[in-house]
């Protein structure tokens, strides 16, 4: 299937290429009468900022304290472009490129590589046997995203660390502009992800944004969805050598986030922030079994939420 769609995905790139190249005079054109965004045209912002936030989540990586902000976003007259995002007024957290294709008064459609599950960390501890029979047996599981480190030794111990690396997937975007409303909405269906194959990625999200003076506020809401694959291969044991038996298979998830945020200009370039970010996570995540383990382990929270104030600099 991974083949199939890699096949169909060269092809649609292609077809499209040729088609934005066919007409790029055209949608230049539309794009200077109409009332499109600024994304949707060649250029770009980039802001950096400083400040404290507080993060709660139920992977156990809690972040409490100074953080450092930043995205940006850049695109070439042929359409490329890059984004990166970290902070508050982010529908989409993470790294994506992609390649911008078509232009409508009120619609922008990108072929578009995001970032569909970030690294996830697991520490296991076991009785030594002398050898490095553990580690063999994690290694056999051939993940090839996944690499095994020894956190300590200690005695009748053998403890290490597994990361299961990020997963990126290819699809496309669709963003519309409507005076202060913003909607978009993601369908992704390949994965460069080699340790499964049926991964499929979606998101819908609605923002709302108005001024007030030198204020700014915001809002959102979205949804997202991983399929079954995704979800199974981050938060099962499976790929652990202690569980005789394989574990059944994961359901997908459905996440829904909402944000509220601030904005004040209070110099040339110069913004002071703050935003808060709550996450619903599906039952099929906090259900499983390394969520639970990590809970009765660390009394971890049942959702992902943060709090930041941050000053911050756009160039």
């Amino acid at each position: 299937m991974k083949s199939s769609l890699s096949t169909l995905f060269t092809c649609t790139f292609f077809v499209l290429s040729m088609f934005a190249q066919a007409n790029v005079q055209a949608q230049s054109t539309t794009v200077e009468q109409s009332s499109s965004p600024s994304e949707t045209q060649s250029g770009g912002f980039l802001k950096l900022g400083a400040g404290y936030l507080n993060r709660k989540t139920p992977y156990g990586d809690q972040n409490v304290g100074y953080e450092n902000f930043f995205s940006g976003r850049y695109q070439f007259e042929n359409g490329l472009y890059g984004e990166f995002s970290h902070g508050g007024n982010e529908i989409n957290t993470g790294t994506s490129i992609g390649y911008n294709f078509l232009n409508t008064n009120n619609w922008s459609f990108d072929l578009h590589l995001l970032r569909a599950h970030g690294n996830v960390y697991y520490t296991a501890i076991y009785e030594a046997d002398g050898t490095n029979g553990l580690k063999d047996e994690v290694s056999k599981q051939n993940l090839s995203l996944t690499t095994i480190e020894d956190v300590n030794t200690a005695s009748g111990e053998e403890r290490i660390r597994v990361k299961l690396g990020e997963t990126h997937m290819l699809g496309l975007r669709a963003t519309g502009y409507f005076e202060d409303t913003l909607l978009q909405f993601i369908v992704a269906p390949y994965s460069f992800n080699d340790d499964f194959d049926d991964a499929f990625y979606a998101s819908a999200w609605i923002s709302e944004s108005w001024q007030v003076r030198n204020w700014q506020f915001y809002s959102s809401v979205g949804a997202t969805y991983r399929s079954s694959d995704i979800i199974d291969h981050y938060y099962n044991l499976n790929y652990r050598p202690d569980f005789e038996e394989k574990l059944p298979k994961l359901d997908s998830s459905l996440n829904i986030t909402a944000q509220i945020g601030v904005s004040y200009s209070f110099a040339q370039s110069w913004l002071f922030e703050s935003y808060y970010r709550y996450t619903k996570l599906s039952d099929s995540i906090l259900d499983s079994p390394s969520i639970q383990l990590k809970d009765a382990i660390a009394n971890s929270v049942d959702y992902d939420a943060e709090f930041a104030l941050a000053i911050s600099y756009v160039f």
